[in-house]
C-alpha cells in the first residue's frame, strides 16, 4: 500500500454536535478501516454538552484527532440569550465589521494562526502527502489553500458539502458587494491551489469546475452522500403502528432555512382530518433546531423532540412512512439523509420543490411528492389503509465502502 500520510480538516468534526462532521467523520472511518492513517484538525466543541452521535465512528488506533481553539464568538453563532449577551453581540458585530473583510459570520473566523500551526508541526513529524478541507465553513478551505500555496508537493483535496458563493447561510444571502466581493476572491484562491475539487452534487460539481477560469490543472468529481450499514444493525424493524394503533411518519434532522413553506400543510391537512380520525396519525420531528412557527400548538399528531442521535434509525425503521422536507434552494440536494432513507424500504412522503429529488422519487416510484394539503391528506388516508406501498429502489452502490472506494481512487491520482 502506498505511504500516505493524510490529514483531514473538518471544523465540527465528532464529537462536536451538528450533521457538519458526519459526512467526514464516516469518510475518517472508512480510511482507517482501509488501513490508512489519519490525522484530523477539528474546533473545540461550541456547547458545554456536545455530544455527536457519531463520535463511535471516530475511535481508532489509527486515527489521531487535533482539537484546537474555536475564537468565533459563540453569541454571534447561538445568539443573544439576556442583557448581557446583547451587549457582547452588539460589539462582536461591531469588532469584525472592523477587522474581516468578507462575511462576519463565518464560524471559523480567528482559527487561522492555530489551524496552521497544527499544520505546520504535523507536517514536520511526518511530511503531509493529502491535506483534505471540507467546507463549511469555508474559512477553512481558505486557511488550508494558503497552507498548500507555502507546500506545493502536498495534494489539497477540497470538498465542498454546501454552496459558499451562492449559499443562504453565513451572511452570505444579505451581505454588501464589497464583502461578496472578498469572498468570491476567496473562494477563486482555493479553486486555484486545489488538486481535486469534490462536491456531492452533480449540477453544484458542474457550477464549481465553471469557475475554474485559470487553467489550472485541477479535477472536479461528484463525491455524493452515501449511508453506513452498521448504523442500522441494531435498528429494530417493527412498525410503530404495531405498538399504538397509529399511522406514523418520522423525520429527523435538520429543519433548513425556508421549510415553513411547505412544513405549513401539516398541520393545515391534519385539521381537514374528521377528529375521530385524526387522533390515527402522528407526525414525530426529530431536530436540532427552533419549532417552526406554523408547527408551534398543534394538534397532538404533531410531536417535535430534540435529536436522539443514532437512535433515530431504530424510529425510521419502525415509521410507517418517511418524511422528506427540502426548501427552494436545495431541490437536487441528494443528502446523506436521503440515502438513508432509501435503505429502510418504507414510503416517503416528500414536501419541497420540483427537481432531481422529486424527480428520483416519482420516477422510481419512491412515495408521494406533495404541493398542498390536500394531497397530504389523501396520502395519510391511503397509507392508514394500506394502499402506500414501500419501495424496492436498490441502494448497495451508496454505502460507506463503495464511496471511500471512489476517494481512495481519487487521492491515488497524485501517487
Amino acid at each position: 500500500m502506498p505511504e500516505l500520510n493524510i490529514v483531514i480538516v473538518c471544523f465540527d468534526f465528532p464529537p462536536n454536535e451538528g450533521i457538519g462532521g458526519r459526512r467526514w467523520a464516516k469518510f475518517a472511518k472508512g480510511l482507517v478501516e482501509s488501513g490508512y492513517e489519519v490525522n484530523v484538525i477539528k474546533a473545540e466543541p461550541a456547547g458545554e454538552y456536545d455530544n455527536s452521535g457519531w463520535t463511535s465512528d471516530t475511535i481508532s488506533s489509527r486515527l489521531h484527532v487535533n482539537t484546537l481553539p474555536r475564537k468565533f464568538p459563540r453569541v454571534l453563532s447561538h445568539g443573544p440569550q439576556n442583557l448581557v449577551e446583547k451587549v457582547l453581540y452588539r460589539f462582536h458585530k461591531l469588532r469584525l465589521r472592523l477587522t474581516e473583510k468578507g462575511t462576519i459570520y463565518d464560524r471559523s473566523i480567528g482559527w487561522e494562526p492555530y489551524l496552521t500551526t497544527r499544520l505546520k508541526s504535523l507536517n514536520e513529524k511526518r511530511p503531509i502527502t493529502h491535506l483534505i478541507a471540507t467546507g463549511a465553513p469555508f474559512n477553512v478551505l481558505y486557511y488550508c489553500a494558503l497552507f498548500k500555496s507555502l507546500h506545493q508537493s502536498i495534494f489539497f483535496h477540497t470538498d465542498y458539502r454546501d454552496p459558499w458563493i451562492e449559499g443562504k447561510n453565513y451572511g452570505m444571502e444579505n451581505i454588501s458587494a464589497l464583502r461578496r466581493k472578498e469572498e468570491i476572491r476567496k473562494e477563486n484562491f482555493v479553486l486555484q491551489n486545489a488538486n481535486l475539487v469534490t462536491s456531492p452534487l452533480p449540477s453544484f460539481t458542474a457550477l464549481l469546475k465553471s469557475k475554474n477560469q485559470h487553467g489550472k490543472e485541477c479535477q472536479f468529481y461528484n463525491l455524493e452522500h452515501f449511508f453506513d450499514p452498521d448504523d442500522f444493525k441494531t435498528a429494530q424493524n417493527q412498525s410503530l403502528a404495531d405498538e399504538e394503533k397509529k399511522t406514523t411518519l418520522v423525520y429527523g434532522g435538520a429543519l433548513y432555512m425556508g421549510i415553513e413553506k411547505y412544513l405549513k400543510y401539516i398541520p393545515q391537512a391534519l385539521n381537514s382530518i374528521a377528529p375521530e380520525q385524526r387522533s390515527l396519525f402522528e407526525f414525530r420531528f426529530y431536530t436540532p433546531d427552533q419549532i417552526p412557527l406554523c408547527l408551534r400548538n398543534t394538534s397532538p399528531s404533531v410531536k417535535v423532540n430534540p435529536p436522539i442521535g443514532k437512535r433515530i434509525y431504530d424510529e425510521l425503521s419502525r415509521a410507517d412512512a418517511i418524511l422528506l422536507l427540502l426548501p427552494d434552494h436545495m431541490p437536487d440536494s441528494r443528502t446523506t439523509k436521503f440515502y438513508e432513507i432509501l435503505s429502510f424500504k418504507k414510503p416517503i412522503l416528500y414536501l419541497g420543490p420540483k427537481g432531481e429529488v422529486a424527480s428520483f422519487i416519482q420516477s422510481e416510484k419512491l412515495g408521494v411528492i406533495a404541493s398542498n394539503s390536500s394531497e397530504i391528506k389523501d396520502f395519510l388516508l391511503d397509507l392508514h389503509q394500506g394502499q402506500i406501498p414501500g419501495n424496492t429502489v436498490k441502494v448497495d452502490s451508496h454505502t460507506l465502502n463503495n464511496r471511500t472506494a471512489e476517494l481512495i481512487s481519487l487521492l491515488k491520482i497524485s501517487i
